[in-house]
């Protein structure tokens, strides 16, 4: 399974800090310029797809404003 978007105008270097402030929030995502993607396992659970879901919103939330 692949979980993939695009993120509409996307600064230059988007993706190396969407990468470092995922990671940092315990999220670790595969950006590729302006489009993002993760894999996660089969068995994934709601709890763990609501931490994806939460963490990567506040991540974008915070991206947008620097």
């Amino acid at each position: 399974m692949i979980w993939a978007f695009d993120v509409r105008d996307a600064l230059p270097r988007f993706g190396q800090e969407f990468y470092r402030r995922a990671l940092e929030a315990g999220v670790l995502l595969r950006p590729l310029g302006a489009t993002v993607y993760w894999m996660p396992p089969y068995v994934i659970g709601e709890t763990e797809i609501d931490f994806l879901l939460d963490t990567v919103t506040k991540v974008l939330d915070a991206a947008s404003k620097s």
